[in-house]
């Protein structure tokens, strides 16, 4: 799964300190992306770290159509991406889709 972000999409990190404390994974698959991951230790959750990263994923991605990433149903992370303006657009068993339509 990662190694398939290294080989075909991006990584952005987010550091203090020289310390790795967040990461997004963003892959390009014609007109849409993927969010592949978005990691923030826990240290250093609710303090814009994450924002910060989905925003500059969000302005690698500039040209794409639809941005999607997929969360479990029950993770707070949902409400997170909401405000960012993520949709739900599927939902099956345990995860979702989320999508942003990009204009």
């Amino acid at each position: 799964f990662v190694n398939n972000v290294f080989q075909n999409g991006e990584v952005y990190g987010y550091f203090k300190k020289k310390n790795l404390v967040g990461a997004v994974g963003i892959e390009i698959n014609g007109k849409n992306a993927e969010i592949s991951f978005l990691l923030v230790n826990s240290e250093f959750q609710g303090k814009g770290i994450g924002k910060k990263l989905m925003l500059l994923a969000e302005k690698k991605l500039k040209g794409v159509n639809e941005i999607y990433l997929y969360v479990l149903v029950k993770n707070k992370a949902v409400d997170f991406y909401k405000k960012l303006g993520y949709n739900i657009v599927d939902e099956k068993k345990n995860k979702c889709r989320m999508a942003k339509i990009i204009k």
